[in-house]
């Protein structure tokens, strides 16, 4: 309903930019066309029965008119109007080409003048061009409005959506008493936040782009079928927060995220006061919430919601990490001079901040220290407190 009533507004300002159209018009007689005089008049009376349908539309008598309806009048008028108000008017429907369709398709169409031979141009040719040029600009004012009344289909189901999955969120938090359970849902209730403002901020990116730039009628097919994708956007983004979260609770990427606290969930001490580790929260549910996620203060729960809102706007966060991850820390083909997997340690340890300091070899009971000496690591017969016994490698036989 909203779609069409913006329509027939559109179309009700056309309508008064054509009113003018039809009026002022006389054919010249032609001397060496004794038809000629017949044919001004089949042209008048045609020009006069296109007046009265578009008089049939007018929106001042209670008509609602279509915007295709009038475009079908305008290319109509084209070919009936004398040759010189044709000549006269072509400049403005040029004009209005140059100043509608993309920079791209105004250069296509002045590359096709240049090839011409000099020389005034037939009327004929000036017609068939004028109506070439209409066809062009009513195409793109259909394009772009339909894109437009896409665009805000697709925002009133991100809107709906969001209102379910808030309304599923507060539900969760409020029926349940496990504060970890409320504090993940939280998480995820942040990282599909941020995946809504992220879908947002790309259609409205969209609207500021004329839909003919690239193929007009594909843009609609893709925002037609798009609500699928703005579901599993939103979607995504809650288990992308997730995700980021258990990358915290595994201690896996130290040097970017924050860290989990080494002992128990509950620190005691609470948050650190102002300084070097961020302002404190005063609030019950500030402190609730990092206990129970396992973090050590505050602002360690607030970098995880700035992670977490950052994995759903930023399409790109999560899978990118995830190949760091398969890259540097799943083992992959052995290489003849680096350790298992053939990753370089020093690149593990600067970029994952993982324990190299010692590996064990495949097959083998020792472990390889960073000073180059042995750690066996058979138990001691004198008991588990007994420390190992660090050797030096022999030399090899000669």
């Amino acid at each position: 309903m909203a779609a069409s009533c913006d329509e027939s507004f559109i179309a009700s300002t056309y309508y008064e930019s054509m009113r003018d159209n039809f009026e002022g018009y006389a054919w010249e007689t032609d001397p060496n066309n004794p038809n000629s005089s017949e044919i001004n008049k089949q042209k008048a009376d045609q020009l006069q029965k296109l007046k009265d349908e578009f008089e049939e539309l007018d929106p001042e008598k209670g008509y609602k008119p279509k915007l295709g309806q009038l475009f079908k009048i305008e290319l109509a008028l084209v070919w009936l109007i004398p040759d010189v108000a044709l000549q006269a008017r072509f400049w403005t429907i040029e004009d209005r080409f140059q100043r509608v369709v993309p920079k791209s398709v105004v250069q296509s169409y002045k590359n096709t003048l240049a090839n011409q031979l000099p020389g005034p141009v037939p009327n004929a040719v000036l017609r068939q061009r004028a109506r070439n040029l209409l066809d062009t600009i009513h195409a793109n004012y259909l394009i772009n409005l339909a894109r437009e009344q896409l665009i805000r289909r697709l925002m009133t189901i991100l809107t709906a959506v969001a209102a379910l999955v808030l309304v599923v969120c507060v539900t969760i938090i409020a029926a349940t008493e496990a504060p970890t359970l409320r504090s993940i849902v939280t998480v995820m209730l942040i990282g599909m936040a941020g995946a809504m403002i992220s879908i947002i901020q790309r259609l409205q990116k969209a609207t500021s782009r004329d839909a003919m730039v690239d193929d007009g009628i594909f843009e609609l097919i893709g925002l037609r079928i798009g609500w699928v994708s703005v579901l599993l956007s939103v979607a995504i983004g809650g288990v992308f927060a997730l995700f980021i979260y258990v990358l915290i609770a595994a201690n896996i990427l130290d040097q970017v995220l924050p860290k989990m606290s080494a002992g128990s969930a509950d620190t005691g001490g609470g948050s650190p006061l102002n300084g070097s580790n961020g302002i404190r929260v005063d609030s019950f549910w500030a402190d609730q919430m990092y206990r129970a996620l396992g973090l050590r203060d505050q602002s360690d729960l607030f970098k995880l919601f700035v992670f977490a809102f950052a994995s759903g706007f930023a399409e790109r966060f999560v899978p990118d990490i995830i190949n760091k991850l398969t890259k540097d820390v799943l083992p992959g083909p052995q290489s003849p001079n680096g350790p298992p997997g053939g990753t370089n340690i020093a690149d593990n340890r600067a970029g994952m901040n993982l324990d190299w300091d010692s590996a064990t070899l495949p097959g083998e009971s020792a472990t390889i220290a960073k000073d180059g000496t042995e750690v066996d690591k058979t138990p001691d017969i004198d008991g588990p407190d007994a420390p190992s016994e660090a050797k030096t490698p022999s030399p090899p036989a000669t």
